[in-house]
């Protein structure tokens, strides 16, 4: 792009300024591109490098040029459909390297808070927390066979069944000791009724995962809720269960509820299963 910026004379002195000192350009092929005399180009970089005030603007030209802006809002709006959202801290760098790019702050310095939140505002961009997208649980959510396969299943295994022997097996597993930072959306750009979900694991700190197993029978029978705990560092053989006062359904004292754990958390499953 020769001349993006023919409209704001402080995008052009940035530009001159860059054209001059990072991409080494003749003053004189500068002052071609630019339709300026080669005197205009000298007096544009002394400016930029003095951080002067550009005439035709007013006050100090903006932290980031109005072309990179929109660059940088495109790539947040193609990482948002893309399900590859940034990081506040992710935009933060981008929206930096933009204004060391434009000659407003140095190179390892970093722009204001206050800017930061500005240029966030006037992006119209928010932070939300993301689901964390599971490529092969996402194919099997969104596949109808597995419903219609499993009501099949039900219906033909349950037939003349006593209610006792009917069992409803539930898991939610969630993730302990870690914090996952929230990602960057532009909600104006989001497609309608399309979840925020994102690729980009960017927890941080030490995790592991519990699954909540639960058991219920037809005849309304609940077994004890057990707390299944995976911990790699153990032998495959080996299984440990604690019982946990207040834990279980109801949630008063004498209530129980299961701790389990052992290497992993198939063989936790099976364990559990075999001793209900």
């Amino acid at each position: 792009m020769n001349q993006p910026f023919s409209k704001a004379p402080q995008e052009i002195s940035a530009c001159v300024h860059d054209d001059i000192t990072i991409k080494k350009m003749s003053r004189k092929d500068v002052a071609a591109k630019y339709n300026l005399s080669q005197d205009k180009v000298s007096k544009l970089v002394y400016k930029v490098n003095k951080n002067a005030n550009i005439k035709g603007t007013m006050g100090r030209r903006p932290a980031v040029a109005d072309w990179q802006f929109k660059q940088i809002k495109q790539y947040v709006v193609e990482n948002m459909l893309e399900e590859t959202q940034l990081t506040s801290t992710e935009m933060a760098a981008a929206f930096n390297l933009a204004a060391i790019h434009n000659n407003t702050i140095k190179p390892g310095a970093a722009l204001s808070k206050n800017t930061l939140t500005s240029l966030r505002k006037r992006l119209k961009a928010t932070e939300v927390i993301a689901r964390l997208l599971k490529p092969t649980r996402e194919v099997a959510e969104s596949d109808p066979r597995n419903f219609v396969s499993l009501a099949v299943a039900y219906k033909v295994l349950h037939k003349d069944v006593d209610p006792h022997l009917i069992f409803n097996f539930d898991a939610t597993q969630f993730k302990v000791a870690t914090e996952q930072d929230k990602v960057i959306i532009i909600r104006e750009e989001l497609p309608k009724g399309k979840q925020v979900k994102t690729k980009a694991d960017h927890g941080v700190g030490m995790a592991f995962f519990v699954k909540y197993f639960a058991i219920a029978n037809a005849a309304g029978i609940l077994v004890p809720p057990a707390l299944l705990v995976q911990d790699k560092n153990l032998d495959s053989e080996a299984f440990y269960h604690y019982e946990m006062p207040g834990g279980g359904i109801g949630g008063d004292p004498k209530s129980i509820a299961y701790v389990c754990v052992c290497a992993t958390l198939e063989q936790e499953t099976m364990h559990f299963l075999g001793s209900s």
